[in-house]
């Protein structure tokens, strides 16, 4: 079974988080050129023993991508004029009065080496006091792939404008995955924006199933929000080779449906419609593993997602790892209690 992730992971899933106090030579009020930026992201990052890589930090010029693609000169006109970049910007993204700053760069080990080539959106967001927190927008699974940022102004408040591109045999309509991300003070995390709030609609069940092997294993979760039983919720854990799957119940706190059911309900889940061309190509699907994710509301609607891990929305990432969160506080609570049974055996009782 796959290690399940920490509590943590719910407030910047998928993202990598690094804190750090402030008392550095450079300040971000203080930066106002390309090399003001690198020379910040190096003494951030850069150990010398612990973090080598991050000397070789440059910043994007925005048309990486063209080296990915054999695009037409009219095609690559069209993308240039739909995907805008930026190199950084400071702005204040947690409307907390102070500046933040957003790069967008790669690691590699010269400029132009794509094919070792890490590719970075870095927020640097402003905490308590003079603390800031840096965060990672791009999961592992799609920083191989040129992305970029932009900023867009809506309702007089800063949102960032994000372009994944995603590296696959078939494309159909624009190469690149666009979220629109705003900051949750609630969650502490990155989410897509909308406009509309939350659905009107309670959820009354959720299924999640995360395939670990092409040989068929499997964890899953599922959720019933109508049942009055004292357990409303199953973990299934099942190894291919294993014929009867192994089945632990429990129940869901109120506290963390609540959070979860606000995330769930404001990030609008769209499964795939009947005739949707755009599921990824099967040859481009042969050594990925698929997530998928059933939510039913109490208006009977259902939205069903089949996820190959290229183009999961930022709120999709968060809604995984709060499923993972949920099944990893179940089996650590069975495994305290089973110390505290097998210390009980092995020591005896004191009346």
């Amino acid at each position: 079974m796959k290690k399940y992730l920490s509590k943590a992971a719910i407030l910047l899933t998928a993202l990598l988080s690094v804190s750090f106090s402030w008392g550095q030579e450079l300040t971000i009020d203080q930066i106002n050129s390309d090399d003001a930026v690198l020379l910040y992201v190096k003494q951030m990052n850069y150990d010398a023993k612990q973090a080598p890589q991050w000397k070789f930090f440059y910043l994007t010029t925005g048309n990486e991508w063209q080296s990915y693609y054999n695009f037409s000169q009219q095609e690559i006109a069209d993308y240039q004029s739909k995907a805008q970049s930026s190199k950084w910007i400071k702005t204040d993204l947690n409307h907390d009065g102070k500046t933040d700053l957003i790069v967008s760069g790669y690691i590699a080990k010269r400029p132009g080496d794509w094919a070792t080539a890490t590719f970075k959106i870095l927020v640097f967001l402003s905490g308590q006091g003079k603390n800031y927190t840096e965060v990672n927008l791009l999961p592992e699974n799609s920083d191989q792939y040129p992305a970029y940022f932009n900023q867009v102004t809506l309702h007089n408040k800063h949102y960032i404008q994000l372009n994944r591109w995603l590296i696959q045999n078939n494309h159909p309509g624009a190469p690149f995955q666009q979220d629109t991300l705003s900051f949750s003070t609630y969650w502490e995390s990155f989410l897509n924006y909308h406009e509309q709030g939350l659905r009107p609609s309670k959820i009354t069940s959720i299924s999640y199933k995360v395939m670990e092997d092409l040989a068929g294993s499997f964890h899953a979760l599922n959720i019933d929000l109508l049942s009055t039983k004292k357990t409303n919720m199953e973990i299934i854990v099942k190894n291919a080779k294993e014929k009867v799957p192994d089945i632990n119940k429990a129940r869901l706190a109120k506290g963390l449906w609540v959070e979860m059911d606000t995330l769930i309900r404001s990030s609008y889940v769209k499964g795939r419609q009947k005739g949707d061309t755009t599921v990824v190509s099967q040859e481009y699907n042969r050594d990925q593993l698929p997530t998928f994710l059933t939510v039913t509301y109490a208006d009977g609607h259902t939205e069903t997602v089949q996820d190959y891990g290229q183009g999961a929305t930022f709120s999709m990432m968060n809604i995984y790892n709060c499923m993972e969160n949920i099944i990893q506080n179940v089996f650590a609570q069975l495994q305290r209690r089973q110390e505290i049974l097998s210390s009980m055996i092995g020591g005896g009782l004191d009346f």
